[in-house]
């Protein structure tokens, strides 16, 4: 299960329901599960962050640059191949303009400095050890996004069609009413091959 991008009181408020049962908080739940994980889908992206550890192999690797393959806002523990820590002070987080940015964007490659190298011993592997996700909290954007599905998603439990949209080699599927505003608002979150 996703992470919840809006609260039921807030999907609750938009349809105008009071005094929720508990049936009504597990069916907007529902709702907002469903939201939150299309939002995921579609953008190929997690809109909060976790920790969490990642390992990498030599064949990750470009030249100087490992390429992390997800969003990635910090790093807290770099180690090389052998093992060894690699200091804050030897790699640039790339892009390097990323937290500039407006929204800031997250990094998606680790770029060692001339002063160090990669080193691969056999069998052994790079972890990077830090904040992943796009965000620390979903913006705006998303939080409309989730709460207008979610909405959709509660009144609609049971669409009568759906169209298949082709966006490049990912198939979406499109129920009957589904807002459709909110796919091209997605599409200024959605990740790029780096």
């Amino acid at each position: 299960m996703s992470n919840s991008y809006v609260y039921t009181s807030q999907v609750a408020a938009r349809l105008g329901l009071a005094d929720l049962t508990d049936t009504d908080e597990e069916l907007l739940q529902t709702a907002i599960d469903w939201a939150s994980d299309y939002l995921d889908s579609y953008t190929s992206r997690q809109f909060t962050n976790h920790a969490e550890v990642r390992y990498f192999r030599r064949d990750d690797l470009y030249d100087r640059v490992l390429y992390v393959g997800d969003d990635l806002l910090s790093v807290s523990v770099l180690t090389n191949g052998d093992g060894n820590t690699i200091a804050s002070s030897e790699y640039w987080l790339e892009p390097r303009n990323a937290p500039a940015e407006v929204p800031p964007q997250p990094y998606n490659a680790i770029r060692l400095k001339t002063t160090s190298s990669w080193t691969f011993p056999s069998d052994s592997w790079i972890s990077v050890s830090g904040q992943w996700g796009f965000s620390s909290q979903p913006d705006a954007l998303i939080i409309g996004a989730c709460l207008r599905l979610a909405e959709w998603y509660y009144r609609s439990r049971a669409p009568l069609t759906t169209t298949t949209l082709f966006d490049g080699s990912i198939q979406h599927e499109k129920p009957e009413g589904f807002p459709t505003e909110v796919l091209a608002e997605l599409d200024q979150r959605m990740r790029l091959a780096p």
